[in-house]
């Protein structure tokens, strides 16, 4: 497979938009959530084989990925996202589509 289905171009497109329209702040919060996704999927599979041989690969990769999440989170406490600028954010971007819908 060399390309992307329809739906997974559409997901890359409104996270580069968001990314691009909030900065590095968006930036950080898709990796943040890359890095979940990524932590549940690898505690999911070394659930199933933590007895088994492939069990003890998949630790040192959870390890890896916690640290990289430590990484991560220490960069946006630094960061100090403020949650009354993203409420404001939303907010807007709501009025603004119920004033586009409305017309």
């Amino acid at each position: 497979m060399d390309r992307l289905n329809l739906g997974r171009q559409l997901k890359l497109w409104c996270f580069t938009q968001l990314c691009r329209l909030f900065g590095s702040t968006a930036v950080h919060l898709v990796l943040e959530a890359i890095e979940v996704y990524g932590v549940r999927k690898y505690l999911g599979l070394w659930n199933d084989y933590k007895d088994q041989p492939l069990g003890e690969a998949l630790k040192g990769i959870l390890q890896d990925e916690f640290k990289h999440e430590d990484i991560l989170v220490t960069k946006l406490t630094e960061r100090k996202i403020n949650p009354e600028k993203i409420r404001n954010i939303f907010l807007g971007l709501n009025d603004g589509l119920w004033r586009f819908l409305a017309r």
